[in-house]
């Protein structure tokens, strides 16, 4: 299966000869209609204007190529030039150079190229992490930007962060952002399609992703046993968990606002909490777990380390 997981998934059904049988943007999702779509009045347009900078988007592999094949040196979507995009798929090969780890990236509409460059300090921890990915070709979520000079015959990205789904709905959930991104951008120039947007909750049934409710949600107490020089007050999670949660969210959104896509260090964002009063007493741990659900919801991602982290709003 490619793309996703059990019968639902998008080409979950495709066999390897189906695949050899492929050009690499083949795929099953929205592929003649989404070419056409983007070809369609506002699909010109992008080629002779400048197209609008936006921070990020998430895609299916066959948008890149459908982009990439109009020329230019950035991905340019919906009339948006992207600088940041998201990919849901599975790793099918890779290999690794002292400057680099590539893995090839299939989602079930196609398969591309993924760079991951090499920094200077690269820590012993992410050099072991990126051999287990290569060795498990396991279901990944890909942040990166188009390349232009590695994209001489087909399109190639560069990989800012690259993690292994913790989750085998993240794929689906993945789809269905692509497709509320489509309609969603449309919906500029065609207010008859925001009536679908209300329609999203048939699409999630259709997806078998139920909707639960608050009191489901929160995970049963339990009892930790305590520790030397630890009190109640330090590892209490704060009670306007979610006013931290927004506070963190529009912080990481002003320094990408500020054109700052490198983010902040997660002992910055902790510096700039405590000195506010509402969260004088918030600690690392509590900043971590409010990091780790935004990117969950990609609203964030990691930048130049495992602890430093941006916005993916504009």
């Amino acid at each position: 299966m490619f793309g996703g997981v059990n019968q639902d998934s998008f080409g979950a059904n495709w066999g390897i000869s189906d695949l050899n049988q492929l050009d690499n943007n083949d795929g099953g999702f929205f592929e003649e209609d989404l070419s056409n779509y983007l070809n369609e009045d506002g699909g010109n347009k992008q080629v002779h204007e400048v197209a609008q900078r936006k921070t990020f988007m998430p895609l299916k592999i066959n948008m890149i190529y459908s982009s990439w094949k109009t020329g230019g040196s950035s991905i340019n979507i919906l009339g948006y030039q992207l600088d940041i995009i998201k990919l849901v798929g599975r790793i099918v090969d890779a290999k690794t150079t002292e400057q680099d780890t590539s893995f090839v990236i299939d989602d079930g509409t196609g398969t591309i190229d993924c760079i991951h460059l090499f920094p200077g300090d690269m820590t012993e921890w992410k050099t072991n992490y990126l051999k287990n990915l290569m060795k498990a070709k396991s279901l990944v979520k890909v942040y990166g930007g188009f390349n232009p000079l590695y994209s001489s015959s087909n399109p190639t990205i560069i990989i800012y962060s690259i993690k292994e789904l913790s989750s085998p709905e993240e794929s689906k959930l993945h789809d269905l952002d692509v497709i509320y991104s489509i309609l969603s951008n449309d919906g500029k120039s065609n207010p008859k399609v925001n009536d679908t947007l209300s329609d999203m909750d048939s699409v999630l049934k259709q997806f078998k992703i139920v909707k639960t409710d608050r009191a489901q949600q929160i995970p049963e107490k339990v009892s930790v046993p305590p520790q030397a020089n630890t009190t109640s007050a330090t590892t209490k999670i704060p009670a306007n968990e979610l006013a931290l949660t927004k506070f963190i969210s529009s912080m990481l959104s002003n320094e990408a606002r500020n054109n700052n896509f490198n983010g902040l260090h997660i002992s910055e964002i902790l510096k700039r909490c405590n000195k506010q009063h509402s969260f004088q007493s918030v600690q690392e741990q509590h900043v971590r777990k409010v990091l780790s659900d935004l990117e969950k919801d990609a609203s964030v991602y990691q930048t130049l380390d495992s602890n430093t982290y941006a916005s993916t709003d504009s």
